[in-house]
């Protein structure tokens, strides 16, 4: 008898044991008391008039004044039910491309009834960072929301009412000119900052361009600003009481004034300076056209941040003294640099930092390529002339103090080597700085 109810004892604690195992597993699919159930929800979704077509990605087309948006199949929508105060989990999917479309998926919610009204968004962008092309803003900026009502539910499928869905910003087409030119006077922007009600974005395109396109949260009666980078300069325009409405495309042309210079000087150059352009003023410019008065171009930087930027014309030919003399005498003059004979070595650390250097081989000078070195010197549109470091022999600054020094022998577009020759020979004459 002991026995039996010693059985009975242990049973009744397992069924005790699994009924409360059971009831913590309940709990888990319960949020604040109230059943966490899975419905499917159907809703007939529209985003734009461009009806004509259903590409197969989505794509924005400006028609006028408006903006007109398509879906591409595949594409997710997430769903707040306003009435509940409660994010759905899970998303709705495009199941076809086009202006119009079916939205579907399986969500899950604490509680949903017909007349909920429900918030459909389609996509958090990110405004403050773009390329300036439509092809970016619709997949990254194409923000969208829709307002439904639940109209149905038929055990765990809900329909609702139908969804068009409204662009949350508005795109607006900068085209950048220089105020202070009558003609021809776009300006071809590497970056524009617009500063509107209260927010910063950044445009960065690909490759500079004086047009680009914007999406911006409408707002109205703000302040806005323009900051444009044009080569190593700033340019800025300002205006008052603007309105951008969401949904809506604008093309502006905006005049802007130049402000502040943005060249460093030679004195801060980098590695990622060769092949730039040292005007007279002593700044950096990225080509021959964005300086003023273009003088050099940097062709070696050292570790420490010392350098050489070559003269952009040679000084005739001479002996080796009176040589020397025409490259320090070298014009035209740049601020707070001095021009001088590049040695032997110079025009060694020139060759090797423009991306060339010498085969090692034999017990003859080396002998050293400058294929790259007059790459650079074309890109940065130097005038190197046609039998510029060509077939031409350039005296260097080494003297071997008995009465010869090294030049620099050009051999076409492909070789250079150097040898020592009497200084008595005319030979030519390329100055550079040294910073």
């Amino acid at each position: 008898m002991k026995k039996n109810i010693l059985h009975l004892y242990i049973l009744a604690v397992v069924l005790f044991a699994a009924s409360a195992f059971t009831a913590c597993s309940n709990n888990d699919e319960q949020a604040n008391g109230t059943p966490v159930n899975t419905y499917t929800i159907t809703v007939n979704a529209t985003k734009g008039d461009d009806a004509s077509s259903a590409p197969s990605n989505r794509a924005l087309a400006l028609d006028d004044t408006k903006l007109n948006a398509t879906w591409a199949a595949g594409e997710q929508v997430t769903v707040y039910n306003v009435t509940k105060s409660t994010e759905l989990t899970g998303n709705l999917t495009a199941q076809s491309a086009g202006a119009s479309t079916t939205l579907t998926g399986t969500l899950t919610t604490s509680g949903i009834a017909v007349n909920d009204v429900l918030t459909l968004k389609f996509l958090s962008p990110n405004y403050t960072s773009q390329e300036g092309t439509l092809d970016y803003i619709a997949a990254h900026c194409d923000y969208a929301t829709a307002t439904v009502t639940v109209s149905s539910i038929s055990g765990n499928n809900i329909t609702t009412t139908a969804a068009n869905f409204t662009n949350q910003q508005a795109i607006v087409k900068f085209s950048l000119k220089d105020n202070a030119k009558a003609n021809d006077n776009d300006l071809s922007a590497t970056q524009l900052v617009v500063t509107a009600d209260g927010t910063s974005y950044t445009v960065t395109p690909t490759s500079a361009t004086n047009e680009l396109y914007v999406a911006v949260p409408g707002f109205a009666s703000q302040d806005v600003a323009l900051a444009a980078t044009v080569g190593n300069d700033t340019y800025t325009y300002t205006k008052t009481g603007v309105t951008f409405d969401n949904g809506k495309y604008y093309t502006v042309s905006v005049k802007m004034s130049l402000v502040k210079t943005l060249a460093k000087t030679l004195a801060n150059a980098t590695a990622d300076d060769i092949g730039k352009i040292v005007g007279t003023d002593g700044k950096i410019y990225n080509t021959a056209n964005e300086a003023t008065n273009p003088a050099a171009m940097i062709a070696y930087i050292s570790s420490k941040g010392h350098g050489l930027a070559i003269a952009l014309t040679d000084d005739g030919s001479d002996y080796f003294t009176t040589a020397c003399s025409n490259a320090a005498g070298h014009t035209p003059t740049v601020t707070s640099f001095n021009w001088k004979m590049p040695s032997r070595t110079d025009w060694e650390h020139m060759f090797t930092a423009c991306g060339i250097s010498g085969d090692g081989q034999g017990n003859n000078p080396l002998d050293w390529t400058n294929q790259g070195f007059r790459d650079k010197l074309t890109a940065c549109g130097a005038d190197i002339q046609a039998d510029i470091l060509t077939d031409n022999t350039y005296w260097t600054g080494t003297d071997l103090g008995n009465g010869s020094a090294y030049v620099a022998i050009f051999s076409g577009t492909q070789s250079c080597s150097f040898q020592s020759d009497d200084k008595g020979t005319s030979f030519n004459v390329r100055a550079v700085l040294e910073f």
